[in-house]
């Protein structure tokens, strides 16, 4: 088969210099990459893709074996890779060789309407299109098997195209393909000449009823773009010059084998035989110097990548070997060398400045900016020791961006900031309104910036832009207050650094301001509250200044009341005696918040038993009376109401003792507790409810509120009388109930 003049003026490749007067024909380069894909499909597979080669062809209708047909197939595909740069849209790269193009009869538009716009079609995604047209419309394949080998055309240098620029209409861009029927007349002819050297033409139809897996699709992908990157190589495959058309090359034995030996193939149930030679293998087909050329290229591309992987692990070990014992030795001699200086006067404190000074400019260095670092130092070690002129390269390119990235970071922003809160404390739920206020100093302007405010767990960023004097920037924020805590609101701190993320450089404008966020509560009506106020309380000895049962005399002290003072007895005994009573009843409430989470059904009973605890709590407080609040962890303060509130933010459902423990620890450390209420969940068994009632004083009255899903039930238990409610509402029904 032979090429039209056509064909054959259609470039693959020119040299790096515009002066260059070499070049390689698109035929050539098609076939020199076809023929290292078959020799790399026959000697560089891992044995996990044969496998995977094994498993997908083993349904094939072919008659060839699993490793012959993907030979086929491998090199086939790498055949037509390249078959987009028969395009206007990639020939107008090079005006000598794309007039060489137009002078054969490839007529585009002029390269001044075609330039601004070629960047829409890249020869990849040119190729894709054009391979999956072909085998639709020429060999009458379905969509689907065409567009996922096509898809290995298109993704041939590393980066398949998107879905929207397969997707996208073409109209009004069909002159980046190329109008009227030279193009697709010269690509077909092309493709027709890859399609019967590489002896690909009879298993099409059998590809075509195929569906690819996706792994294998990939493993294929990557040969391709090994086979391409070797056939790329100049020194290996070297271009032709401008005046050599290459039509020696198009003899039939240059890049294929002969059709007898190709055609015989292997049963699938046998193996590869020894004698079917790879295309430039030690025994090679054809007698061609191109096939010579490309066969001691691909044993030199062997062995120099085997040497070269070792040498660039050899290096790398090395070197990091030689930054340890270098970051050893340089940290004994400062550590020596400042103990010396330290010692002299006002060179000490100099030095001290200048290593804070270190100190927070290395900290300005983000995580990604120490890896950059890292790979500076070992691309400059591997340039300096190894001579690679590559890693001088690296080294040059990162060291240039750090400074960049230094060089955004440097400066000062001033600001005037106001954190500002509506209120520093809430009820869950309620919403947290806050503003930030910011304005530049006096007589000097502001560029824009980032401000960054810290909320909890979580970062409020804000974009602050160019502030005159005398102005001022407002941002209104709310705070999430969905759970029961204490939020801490901010500091807030401006950022400044370079976009990539190497540098990084924050500086605090506030201090940070806690918000309470309290639980839901209920206010018990003083009617409904006489269990709770235990008018009789329990009986006691105590001696008190005020009561009905009468004691003894005692010398006056100041402060005693004067209605209490014994006249009689004063006159006497000439000292001032008052009268001493007996205190024949008290009354003091203790509350136990249970806070074993296996008590409570879900996390949501655990925050009603807060608010129970709590609006006990604070009505005891509001009517005067001694209470105190424990837990399994802490006792709260009840010292006030807004005290109770703040502590029971910070109470948590993380005890590992039970109600039964808590019930013993507290009646110990509050004995004259005459009415205990433990507010507890539906899960904590009735055996441990008992158990509560043998721990607690005698004369005590007991009660336990039950929260879950249960409402408004009521029984008696060992002794205590269990209320459950489902929600915090229904707590002063309950406790009318219980009075």
């Amino acid at each position: 088969m032979t090429l039209s003049a056509r064909a054959r003026s259609v470039w693959a490749k020119s040299g790096y210099d515009p002066e260059s007067r070499h070049w390689l024909p698109l035929w050539l380069h098609l076939l020199d990459a076809a023929a290292v894909a078959e020799h790399l499909a026959r000697t560089w597979l891992a044995p996990t893709t044969s496998d995977l080669i094994e498993r997908e062809f083993a349904d094939s209708t072919s008659s060839l074996a699993p490793a012959d047909e993907f030979r086929l197939l491998a090199s086939w595909i790498a055949s037509v890779h390249d078959i987009g740069k028969c395009t206007p849209a990639f020939s107008i790269q090079v005006s000598n060789l794309n007039d060489r193009m137009k002078e054969a009869g490839l007529n585009q538009k002029p390269s001044e309407a075609l330039k601004p716009e070629r960047h829409k079609m890249p020869h990849a995604l040119a190729g894709h299109i054009i391979v999956s047209s072909w085998l639709r419309n020429e060999h009458g394949w379905a969509k689907a098997p065409a567009e996922a080998l096509a898809s290995i055309v298109g993704a041939h240098h590393g980066i398949p195209p998107t879905k929207a620029a397969l997707t996208t209409d073409l109209s009004g861009h069909e002159h980046l393909l190329g109008e009227g029927g030279a193009w697709d007349t010269t690509r077909r002819e092309l493709l027709d000449l890859v399609t019967r050297r590489t002896q690909a033409g009879p298993l099409l139809p059998h590809w075509a009823q195929r569906a690819w897996s996706q792994p294998f699709l990939v493993e294929l992908s990557g040969l391709v773009i090994v086979a391409d990157w070797i056939a790329s190589t100049e020194a290996y495959f070297p271009l032709l010059d401008l005046d050599d058309n290459g039509a020696r090359l198009l003899a039939p034995g240059a890049h294929a084998s002969s059709p007898d030996e190709e055609a015989r193939g292997t049963p699938k149930s046998g193996r590869t035989p020894a004698s079917s030679a790879p295309l430039g293998s030690s025994a090679p087909r054809t007698g061609s110097r191109r096939s010579r050329q490309m066969l001691n290229a691909l044993r030199r591309t062997s062995s120099a990548a085997r040497s070269s992987a070792s040498s660039v692990s050899r290096a790398l070990r090395q070197a990091l070997a030689t930054l340890r014992r270098a970051g050893r030795a340089v940290r004994t001699h400062l550590s020596a060398l400042a103990v010396r200086i330290r010692a002299v006067p006002v060179v000490g404190p100099v030095l001290a400045a200048c290593g804070s000074w270190v100190g927070a400019a290395a900290a300005m260095v983000t995580t990604l900016g120490r890896g950059c670092l890292l790979v500076l130092v070992i691309s400059w070690y591997l340039g300096s020791g190894r001579h690679w002129v590559e890693a001088w390269f690296i080294a040059l390119a990162l060291a240039t961006l750090m400074v960049l990235a230094a060089l955004q970071a440097l400066g000062r922003a001033t600001y005037r900031v106001r954190l500002c809160l509506v209120s520093s404390r809430v009820v869950v739920g309620d919403p947290a309104l806050g503003s930030l206020y910011l304005s530049p100093p006096s007589g000097r302007a502001t560029r824009p910036a980032t401000v960054e405010m810290p909320v909890g767990q979580g970062l409020a960023a804000f974009e602050v832009p160019s502030l005159s004097p005398g102005t001022e920037h407002q941002e209104v924020f709310t705070v999430p207050t969905r759970h029961r805590g204490v939020i801490t609101v901010g500091p807030v701190r401006s950022i400044r650094g370079d976009v990539l993320g190497l540098v990084r450089r924050s500086q605090n404008w506030t201090e940070p301001v806690d918000l309470f966020i309290h639980p839901r509560t209920v206010n018990l009506d003083s009617t409904a509250i006489g269990f709770i106020r235990d008018i009789e309380g329990a009986a006691t000895q105590d001696l008190s200044s005020s009561d009905v049962s009468f004691h003894a005399l005692r010398d006056y002290v100041p402060g005693d009341d004067r209605r209490n003072v014994h006249w009689r007895t004063t006159a006497h005994t000439g000292r001032l005696m008052v009268r001493q009573f007996e205190e024949t009843h008290r009354s003091s409430l203790l509350i136990l918040l249970d806070c074993l989470i296996d008590d409570y059904e879900v996390e949501e009973d655990f925050e009603t038993a807060v608010s129970v605890a709590c609006s006990l709590g604070l009505n005891a407080i509001h009517d005067g009376r001694e209470v105190a609040l424990a837990t399994q962890d802490d006792e709260l303060s009840t010292a006030t109401g807004l005290q109770l509130l703040d502590a029971s933010c910070l109470v948590t459902s993380t005890a590992i003792q039970g109600c039964d423990d808590l019930a013993r620890q507290a009646s110990s450390r509050h004995p004259e507790a005459s009415v205990i209420i433990l507010v507890t969940g539906q899960r904590c068994e009735e055996q441990t409810l008992a158990r509560v009632r043998t721990l607690t004083p005698l004369d005590a009255v007991v009660l336990a509120l039950r929260c879950g899903s249960n409402a408004m039930g009521r029984r008696s238990v060992g002794g205590v009388t269990a209320y459950d409610l489902d929600r915090i509402e229904s707590l002063p029904r309950i406790m009318r109930r219980a009075s």
